[in-house]
């Protein structure tokens, strides 16, 4: 836990500290034609993931949007909308 008690470096219940999910093979890429498509139990997952990416490179996203070979579907825009305005917010921190 960081010395201001910020929620992501957390221990879980029961002792020891919070683990997030090895990055695959499939997930590392981050290439708009990885995306699982709507409705796929995977997909959901895998923005959350390329949402808390931090070696995203958004050209590739924006020029397929652009292209029309990838749907702007709300949940992929909200998963990149955090980076089209600057660089990503720092993690809040409480007292």
């Amino acid at each position: 836990m960081c010395s201001k008690g910020c929620w992501w470096n957390a221990s879980v219940p029961g002792g020891g500290p919070r683990r997030e999910r090895p990055v695959t093979a499939a997930r590392a890429s981050w290439e708009p034609r990885a995306l699982p498509a709507g409705g796929r139990p995977e997909r959901w997952p895998w923005l959350q993931g390329l949402r808390r990416a931090r070696d995203l490179d958004l050209e590739p996203w924006l020029q397929a949007v652009e292209a029309g070979s990838l749907r702007p579907a709300p949940d992929l825009l909200a998963a990149l909308a955090e980076r089209l305005d600057g660089p990503p917010p720092t993690p809040p921190c409480w007292p």
